[in-house]
C-alpha cells in the first residue's frame, strides 16, 4: 500500500474518531441545553405561582390559585402542571388534554418506571422545583413539559453545527489530498530513484527544486547517489588493486617458497603470517604448518629475549636491520644465521608487521674458523719467515763485513799486482753475495707490504749523480763510458730518495753488466705525457738487447732472458721486478725498448705537481766530497765512541777511522755509558746486538740522559736490516742509522756530515 493511502486512510480514520466524538457530546450537549432550558422554565412557573400559594395557603384563596396554574398552563409547552404544599398535599393539578392523552393522564402519578415510559413516548420532560418565597418554603410543583419545540429549536442549531463540521471536514479531506499529494510525489520520485540505484543505475538524480526538509532529503539523497557512485568506483579500483596485490601476492608467495633462503612474516606481536619452505628446512622441521604461532618457537627463551626481541625494537626504530643472529633448531642445538629483518607498512604508513630472512651460515662459520686457523698458521710462518730473515741477514751481514772490509783495506795497502786482483776479486764476490742478499730482503718486504714510502721534495738531479758516482768505478773497469746529462738543472718532485737510488742502481748495475763495449748513458729531462707533466729519466746502453719475446719475462720475479745450466749472466733475477715494484709505490712508470745487438733503454717517469715544479736555470755545482782528506784544521781529531761486541768488526772500524777520527772502542752498553760519563764525544757509533747485558737501544736511551748528550749524534750499526728495523732505532735513542756491512766510503761520508 502505497504511503499516501496510508496517510489519507491515517487521516479519514482520526477525523471519523473526531467526528464521532463531537457527534457524542453534540448530542450531550444538546440534552443539557434541553434540561438546563426546562429548568428555567420551571424555575420561572415557580416564581410565578409562589405568591398565588401563598395567598392560597395564608387566606384560603385555592380558586386565585388555580386560576394562576391554568393561566401559566397555557403556555404551550407545558403538558401537565401540579402544585403540592410542603408536606406533600396536592393542591392544584392542570393538564393540557392535547399533548397528554386522557388514559395517560392517571399514569403520571404512577411510578417513577412507568412515568419514565409514558414521558419517553410522548417526548415529555419532568422537572420538579421548590417554591420559595421570601426565603420560606411553601410547597412544590411539578411540570411536565413538552420538549418538542425546545428540542426543534436546539436541534436546528445542532444541525446548523454539524453542516459546518461536515463543511470542515470536507475541506480537510481536500487539503489531506493536497499535502499528501504535495509530500508523496516527491517521496514517490525518490522512492524511483532509490529502485534505480538498487537496479545499478548510480548516475539517477532526484529533481525537486523545493527549500523545505523534502528539498533538502532531495539534494542529501543526490550527494548521496554521487558519492556511492564515487565509493563504488573506488571499491571498484580498491578491488582491482587488491585483485593485482593478491595476485601478486600469490606470486611472490610462490617465488618466496622457491628461494633458498629463509622468509618468515610476522605480525608485530610475533604471529607469524607466512613462512616459506627454506625456512621451515633450515630449521629441522619437515611440513609443519607454523602460521598463527609465535616466532618464538625458532628461538630459546634466551635467544628470544637477548636477540630476538632487540632485533624488533631495532626494526621498529630503524625500519631495518642486518646482522647475525643464533636461532634454534628442531634438535636443540643452536646455529648462525645472517638475518635480515625489515618493517612492513600498509599504504598509509603504519607499521603492520616484520619480514625477516635468514640463511643458515654454519658452514660459512666454519670456513671461517678454519680460515682462521690457516691464516694464523700462514702468520705465524710469516712470523717464521721473517725471524728467519733477520736472523739471516743479521748472521750474513756480520761476517761479510769482516770480509768486505778487510778485502777493501787490502786493497788500499796491497801492491803486489796479483794479490790486489785477488782482493778485488774477494771484494766484489762479496759485494755480489751482499746486492743478492738486499733483493732477497727486498722481495720479503714487498710480499708482505711493509716497504717503507717516503715522499718528499727531493731534487732528483743530484739523486741521479748520486747513484751514477757510485757505478763510476764499475764502468771504467770495463773500459765503459758512463755520462749523465740532464736538461733542467734542478727539479724537485715528491719522491722517495731511498727508492729511487736503488732502482737507478738496479738499472746501472744491469747496463754495465750486459754492455761489453761501448756506453752506458742517462738522462733526466721533462716531457708531457697524457697531458700531465713529468720527469723522465732514461737508462740507455750498448749492451746485448733483449729479445721481443722475452721482454714481459724481465719484470717477473726470478726470470731472466737466459735461464737455466746455459745461462750468460749470473744473477736471481730480482733486480728488474723489485724496481718495477718501487717505481709503481712511487706512482711512476718503467718501460723498455730494445734490439738485440743494439742496446736497451729504460725509461722511468715520475708526475710533477704544480707544486713540486722547481726547475731553476743556475745549477748549483754539487761539491765533491773526498772523505779520504786528511783533516789538520784541529789540533785534536774528532773523538768517535764504538760500542761494537765482535772484535772483527772493532778491527775493521778502527782502521777505517783511525786517520781521520779519534777512536776508542768498548764492548758492552755498560762500558759505554761509563765512557760517555768520563769524556765527551763527538759521536757514538752503536752496535745494537751487544750479546749480554744491556743492548744497544738501552744503552743510547741511558745515554741520551746523561748531560751533555742530549743532542750527540749516536749511530745505529747494525746488521738488523728489516722493514721497520731503521723508523725502530731511531724512535729509540739513535740519530742516523747504517747497515753493515757497509763500505770505507759509507761510513766516512756519514761521519763526515755529522760531524763538524
Amino acid at each position: 500500500m502505497k504511503l499516501a493511502v496510508k496517510f489519507r486512510l491515517m487521516v479519514f480514520a482520526v477525523m471519523a474518531i473526531i467526528f464521532g466524538i463531537l457527534f457524542y457530546l453534540q448530542g450531550v450537549l444538546h440534552n443539557e441545553a434541553i434540561t438546563e432550558e426546562l429548568n428555567d422554565r420551571a424555575s420561572t412557573v415557580a416564581n410565578v405561582l409562589a405568591s398565588s400559594v401563598q395567598k392560597a395557603f395564608v387566606e384560603n384563596k385555592f380558586d386565585e390559585l388555580n386560576h394562576s396554574v391554568e393561566n401559566v398552563g397555557k403556555q404551550k409547552e407545558i403538558a401537565f402542571i401540579v402544585v403540592f404544599d410542603n408536606v406533600g398535599t396536592k393542591i392544584s393539578v392542570y393538564h393540557d388534554t392535547l399533548l397528554i392523552p386522557a388514559e395517560t393522564r392517571t399514569l403520571l402519578f404512577a411510578n417513577e418506571k412507568q412515568l419514565s415510559q409514558i414521558l419517553l413516548k410522548y417526548n415529555l420532560n419532568k422537572i420538579r422545583v421548590p417554591i420559595i418565597d421570601e426565603g420560606h418554603l411553601w410547597g412544590n410543583i411539578t411540570l411536565i413539559f413538552d420538549q418538542s419545540s425546545i428540542k426543534s429549536q436546539l436541534d436546528g442549531s445542532r444541525n446548523y453545527s454539524l453542516y459546518l463540521f461536515i463543511l470542515g471536514i470536507i475541506a480537510v479531506i481536500v487539503a489531506t489530498i493536497f499535502l499528501t499529494r504535495y509530500i508523496s510525489v516527491p517521496l514517490e520520485k525518490l522512492q524511483v530513484g532509490v529502485d534505480k540505484i538498487s537496479e545499478g543505475d548510480l548516475d539517477v538524480k532526484v529533481l525537486i527544486n523545493r527549500n523545505d526538509e523534502i528539498g533538502n532529503l532531495a539534494s542529501a539523497f543526490n550527494k548521496m547517489s554521487t558519492s556511492i557512485n564515487e565509493m563504488i568506483r573506488e571499491l571498484s579500483e580498491k578491488n582491482k588493486a587488491l585483485s593485482d596485490a593478491t595476485s601478486r601476492l600469490g606470486w611472490l608467495s610462490r617465488i618466496a617458497s622457491q628461494v633458498g633462503e629463509g622468509v618468515i612474516v610476522t605480525d608485530l606481536g610475533g604471529i607469524i603470517t607466512f613462512v616459506n619452505n627454506a625456512w621451515i628446512k633450515i630449521h629441522g622441521y619437515s611440513d609443519e604448518d607454523f602460521v598463527g604461532k609465535h616466532i618464538s618457537t625458532f628461538f630459546t627463551k634466551n635467544q628470544f629475549e637477548t636477540e630476538f626481541l632487540p632485533l624488533t625494537e631495532k626494526v621498529i626504530t630503524n625500519e631495518q636491520f642486518s646482522g647475525e643472529v643464533f636461532h634454534l633448531h628442531a634438535d636443540g642445538h643452536a646455529f648462525p644465521t645472517e638475518s635480515t629483518a625489515t618493517l612492513l607498512k600498509d599504504k598509509s604508513g603504519n607499521n603492520i608487521g616484520i619480514i625477516q630472512i635468514a640463511i643458515d651460515i654454519t658452514q660459512r662459520k666454519e670456513n671461517e674458523y678454519q680460515l682462521i686457523i690457516q691464516r694464523e698458521k700462514a702468520e705465524e710462518s710469516n712470523r717464521l719467515k721473517s725471524s728467519f730473515l733477520a736472523n739471516m741477514s743479521h748472521e750474513l751481514r756480520t761476517p761479510m763485513f769482516g770480509i768486505l772490509g778487510y778485502s777493501e783495506i787490502l786493497m788500499e795497502s796491497e801492491e803486489d799486482a796479483a794479490k790486489k786482483i785477488m782482493m778485488e776479486t774477494i771484494f766484489q764476490s762479496g759485494t755480489r753475495l751482499l746486492e743478492t742478499l738486499n733483493l732477497i730482503l727486498d722481495l720479503s718486504k714487498i710480499e708482505a707490504d711493509k716497504v717503507e714510502i717516503k715522499l718528499d721534495d727531493v731534487d732528483i738531479v743530484n739523486t741521479v749523480e748520486d747513484a751514477i758516482r757510485l757505478f763510476a768505478k764499475a764502468a771504467e773497469n770495463k773500459g765503459l763510458k758512463l755520462e749523465f746529462n740532464s736538461k733542467p738543472d734542478n727539479l724537485v718532485i715528491k719522491i722517495d730518495e731511498r727508492l729511487l737510488r736503488e732502482s737507478l742502481s738496479n738499472l746501472i748495475n744491469n747496463a754495465i753488466k750486459y754492455t761489453n763495449v761501448g756506453s752506458i748513458n742517462v738522462q733526466l729531462d721533462i716531457a708531457d705525457l697524457q697531458n700531465k707533466k713529468c720527469a723522465v729519466i732514461k737508462v740507455s746502453d750498448t749492451g746485448i738487447g733483449i729479445p721481443e719475446n722475452s721482454k714481459h719475462l724481465i719484470f717477473e720475479e726470478f726470470r731472466q732472458v737466459s735461464e737455466g745450466f746455459n745461462r750468460s749472466f749470473e744473477g736471481t733475477g730480482l733486480g728488474l721486478s723489485i724496481t718495477k715494484k718501487f717505481i709503481e709505490k712511487m706512482n711512476g712508470t718503467i718501460t723498455v725498448e730494445s734490439e738485440v745487438g743494439v742496446g736497451s733503454v729504460f725509461t722511468l717517469s715520475f708526475p710533477i705537481e704544480e707544486s713540486e715544479n722547481q726547475i731553476t736555470s743556475l745549477r748549483k755545482e754539487k761539491p765533491a766530497i773526498d772523505v779520504y782528506e786528511e783533516t789538520n784544521l784541529k789540533s785534536t781529531l774528532p773523538a768517535i765512541l764504538v760500542v761494537e761486541n765482535d772484535e772483527i768488526n772493532q778491527s775493521i772500524i778502527k782502521l777505517y777511522l783511525k786517520k781521520k777520527y779519534e777512536v776508542e772502542i768498548v764492548s758492552t752498553g755498560e762500558d759505554g755509558i761509563a765512557k760517555v760519563n768520563e769524556k765527551k764525544y763527538d759521536a757514538i757509533m752503536m752496535d745494537i746486538n751487544l750479546g749480554r747485558g744491556m743492548n744497544g737501544l738501552e744503552a743510547a736511551q741511558t745515554i741520551r740522559k746523561i748531560s751533555g748528550y742530549e743532542a750527540t749524534p749516536i749511530i745505529a750499526v747494525t746488521a738488523f736490516a728489516m722493514t721497520g728495523d731503521k723508523l725502530e732505532f731511531l724512535s729509540k735513542g739513535c740519530t742516523h742509522y747504517i747497515a753493515k756491512p757497509f763500505s770505507k766510503v759509507d761510513i766516512l761520508t756519514l761521519l763526515k756530515s755529522i760531524v763538524k
